[in-house]
């Protein structure tokens, strides 16, 4: 009996097992679909896997990188990342994450590893059945376990989603004379650390996160390092106020509701805190809002010290300089090329989905609006002002419902239309960039993507059950953990987990021993069995189909019991901290808060109304009352 019901689910084809890929297989079972993930690597983290080696079309990251987004910003929003681990997590945190989410629901036993993808094609009955044809290489081991064997597979898949990220591909622009200089040239893709570079002149080419981070690394080491850009670029911190993450601060639905002149004014006064963009020739000439943000905290410091110098855009090379827009020349040994990536989507036909200059034309991102069957989604490419693990969260579960029957699309002409009103909206409001093809708010884009699964939160009606949770959903950061407060996919912990996750992002507990990286020694550690997020086994302890994961938050502990196979079971049982009328000296001081910049916010949006009104009204008088000689 049980081999029909496997036999029977439909089976999803998941291309790549990074952080897109991992959420693809547990949206699938929480479905009782049946995924089949093909990873063409040796282990799961796509991107956050970090190697010292180079591989052609395969994600690369540096081993200084730290992640833009808090932890609690950037999680998945049924898995709370451990107490243990700091408000912004390295590569190796990051790593860590993805493996703990993988083990607790047993999304390994899904994946097929050492697999390289061929090509995707619609199967021979397509148009009544919806399926695809995909053809891949999987790697096999002989007996004598040296020898590896290429052994060509196509099997037929009831859906496919495509997970392979987008910066495998390196862009690389037409500078005149690159190909006659003496120096290193590399892209930013092959950065992996400062010491290849020690008493160097290093040029940077571009001014984005990557461009940054790498300048502020060989800042210590190298010479002079110089960041060429055609615009400049505002560069804002991780943190803000009292060291809370900016990101819970500014990824607000409040914040979002105000005018935009006012938020984007908010924003670069903010940047200018740290350093001031016009003295130190960084001042772009749009708004924030109107660009991808730079985030970074230790530019400004490199900036005074000289360690860094900004330069203008590169002009030509020569065998041993650069010369700038500005007709400017530096001496230079080695230029990296921080320029982007070439979006594409290589193992599918053209005719069913094709990047051009880093264009897609996709229903919200995902789904290509021609296809007769919704039945290939593709997942993660998306350039949202804010974390990506969500959103490819929240795009895995509305594919998954779609797979089930639950959800629909709309018509094709309905997605078209939206289409092109996204791309003229982007047009308007964004600088002409390649960066800036697939570029989404990230509340906005969730809130839609949420709206078609039925689990975006209903504020009003909180407001008359729960006022505390319907303000703090409001007024504090827009968690993942939002979207699982109602709807399909809900989980009982999420609103302790809200109310609580302000005043605990900067109070985590750290062990008294630093783990080495992807050891997973540490989770029966005394300071971590009752912290957010860590299995509460201890070494040797038996490791069976069931595993239990608890939930330590200020008001209540979340016993989450997962199954291999189905669906997590939640149950939440309150303690006396919990009980109404309890509340925390945080959780009052957090609350409090969100009342003052509630205050703050509706009075600045108020006197911008009023500054409005006022000059219009001018404006009539002049018109009205023209001046009399």
């Amino acid at each position: 009996m049980e081999r029909r019901d496997v036999r029977d689910k439909k089976r999803i084809a998941i291309i790549g097992a990074g952080s897109s890929g991992l959420t693809a297989i547990k949206c699938c079972l929480d479905e009782g679909l049946l995924p089949v993930c093909l990873e063409k690597g040796s282990d799961i983290g796509g991107l956050w896997r970090f190697s010292p080696d180079v591989v052609d079309a395969t994600a690369s990251i540096y081993n200084s990188l730290v992640i833009n987004t808090s932890k609690f910003m950037m999680m998945f929003s049924d898995f709370p990342p451990p107490d243990c681990f700091p408000p912004f997590l390295t590569h190796e945190n990051v790593f860590e994450y993805f493996r703990l989410y993988a083990k607790h629901f047993h999304l390994l036993p899904h994946i097929m590893f050492h697999t390289q993808v061929c090509h995707v094609t619609k199967s021979s009955d397509y148009d009544s059945t919806g399926q695809w044809d995909v053809t891949f290489r999987r790697q096999v081991t002989a007996h004598d376990c040296c020898q590896h064997l290429q052994d060509v597979v196509s099997e037929r898949f009831d859906g496919v989603m495509i997970c392979t990220g987008h910066h495998s591909v390196p862009h690389i622009p037409h500078i005149p004379g690159l190909d006659t200089f003496q120096g290193t040239v590399l892209h930013s893709h092959a950065y992996k650390d400062a010491s290849p570079f020690h008493g160097k002149r290093v040029v940077i080419l571009g001014f984005g996160n990557s461009a940054v981070d790498i300048a502020c690394d060989l800042a210590k080491s190298a010479q002079q390092v110089y960041l060429s850009s055609r615009r400049g670029a505002w560069i804002v911190p991780r943190t803000a106020f009292w060291g809370l993450p900016a990101d819970m601060l500014a990824n607000s639905r409040l914040v979002f509701t105000m005018p935009y002149r006012l938020l984007d004014w908010c924003v670069q006064l903010q940047a200018n805190f740290r350093i001031d963009h016009a003295t130190y020739g960084i001042k772009p000439a749009h708004g924030v809002l109107n660009c991808h943000p730079t985030i970074n905290d230790e530019l400004p410091v490199h900036l005074v010290s000289g360690r860094v110098q900004t330069r203008a855009n590169i002009l030509c090379v020569d065998t041993n300089s650069v010369q700038f827009d500005d007709l400017t020349v530096c001496p230079c040994d080695v230029i990296i090329l921080a320029t982007g990536y070439e979006y594409r989507v290589d193992v599918v036909d053209e005719q069913v989905f094709k990047v051009d200059n880093n264009r897609s034309r996709l229903y919200k991102y995902m789904f290509p609006p021609h296809l007769s069957k919704p039945t290939l989604a593709i997942i993660g490419l998306v350039q949202s002002i804010g974390a990506s693990m969500p959103i490819s969260e929240m795009q895995s579960r509305w594919f998954a419902r779609i797979m089930t029957g639950a959800a629909k699309l709309p018509s094709q002409q309905e997605m078209i239309d939206d289409i092109n009103m996204k791309e003229a909206a982007m047009s308007d409001l964004y600088v002409r960039s390649r960066r800036h093809t697939l570029q989404t708010f990230w509340i906005d884009y969730m809130d839609q993507v949420a709206a078609h699964i039925g689990v975006r939160p209903c504020l009003w009606k909180l407001m008359c059950l729960d006022p505390e949770l319907a303000l703090k959903c409001y007024l504090g950061p827009c968690l993942p953990a939002q979207y699982r407060l109602m709807g399909p996919g809900s989980w009982t912990g999420a609103r302790q987990f809200i109310v609580s996750a302000l005043s605990r992002v900067t109070k985590f507990k750290p062990l008294d021993k630093a783990p080495c990286a992807g050891s997973t020694d540490w989770r029966g550690h005394a300071s971590c069995r009752e912290i957010t997020g860590v299995p509460v086994s201890t070494p040797g302890s038996s490791t069976g189909p069931h595993c239990s994961y608890h939930l330590q938050t200020a008001g209540a502990q979340v016993s989450l019991v997962g199954k291999a196979g189905s669906p997590a079971e939640r149950t939440t049982r309150p303690t006396s901290e919990g009980r109404p009328g309890s509340r925390s000296s945080s959780q009052w001081t957090t609350f409090a808060f969100y009342v003052v910049v509630m205050a703050i916010c509706c009075i600045a949006w108020l006197l911008s109304v009023l500054c409005n009104q006022a000059e219009s009204l001018l404006n009539v008088v002049d018109k009205k009352l023209p001046l009399v000689d």
